[in-house]
């Protein structure tokens, strides 16, 4: 009950941004809202959330029975769970009863939602809610959780590098950890026939098609419709080349130290994401 009574003064009148100094520091900003949850539900308070520290990693070793110690195999990050304590605050049944349709609706009105905490706002989680400890019964007032699942353990920038060459460059952004890129643009200065852009981390992407000075084509990997290649904005999906030596546009990956070859007669823009443990 002490967790909670230093919240008893607090105006619960909804808030329309961040700038109230009794949103806590950790609150949680859903990224298509640009609010914490604390502005949509009055009688919400973030307690603690914990999860977002150092990752946990899964190690492989290979231990011999005729040797001293072991072999070292390889080191993955598994999904990242993120727990957010919160404390609910209602007077009566109703604000009680209205605060849980509105918390479950943030929650799970989508499959998956990108999210944030006021403490960290350039960085993004994408995750879906897995897991509710059970609200105390019988009171209004009390403190649960609730824990999301981020099946990619990175947190990522909000702000992507824009980075831009010709024929062969080298990653020079301060890119840690290999990452996807958001999308990848073509500029075309004069005739190509059919394009490709390596990693020089031996993949490569391969698009099919005739293009000429002024053309402009996007790649973009996660695309949520699923064309994932346009020209001049319209979706053109059949450019895409698959096949054997053509790495799957997910497998290419960037960070510093990387060095990108495309074709000649066209400028390259990458827009890659900082990604952070």
């Amino acid at each position: 009950q002490e967790v909670l009574n230093m919240y008893d003064f607090r105006n619960l009148d909804i808030v329309k941004n961040d700038d109230d100094p009794f949103i806590p520091a950790e609150a949680m900003y859903f990224r298509d809202t640009e609010l914490p949850i604390e502005s949509i539900i009055p009688d919400y308070v973030t307690l603690t959330v914990s999860g977002r520290e150092i990752a946990t990693p899964e190690t492989r070793i290979g231990e011999y029975s005729l040797y001293d110690g072991g072999t070292f195999i390889n080191r993955r990050f598994p999904s990242r769970q993120i727990t957010v304590t919160y404390a609910l605050l209602a007077h009566n049944d109703n604000e009680f009863r209205e605060a849980f349709n509105l918390l479950n609706e943030q929650l799970f009105n989508r499959k998956e939602f990108q999210f944030y905490f006021k403490d960290d706002p350039n960085y993004y989680w994408t995750g879906s809610v897995t897991a509710v400890e059970e609200f105390p019964a019988g009171q209004y007032q009390g403190k649960s959780s609730f824990t999301i699942t981020c099946t990619d353990p990175y947190k990522h920038s909000k702000d992507p590098f824009l980075i831009s060459g010709i024929k062969e460059f080298k990653i020079t952004e301060d890119i840690v950890y290999p990452s996807s890129p958001d999308k990848i643009t073509w500029k075309y200065t004069g005739d190509v026939q059919n394009t490709y852009i390596q990693d020089g981390n031996g993949h490569e992407i391969m698009l099919d098609g005739i293009f000429a000075a002024g053309d402009e084509l996007e790649l973009i990997p996660d695309d949520p419709k699923g064309q994932f290649v346009y020209l001049f904005g319209n979706p053109n999906p059949w450019r895409l080349k698959l096949g054997v030596g053509i790495a799957d546009i997910h497998t290419f990956y960037v960070k510093k130290g990387s060095n990108i070859v495309v074709n000649a007669n066209c400028e390259v823009v990458l827009e890659v994401s900082k990604k952070l443990l």
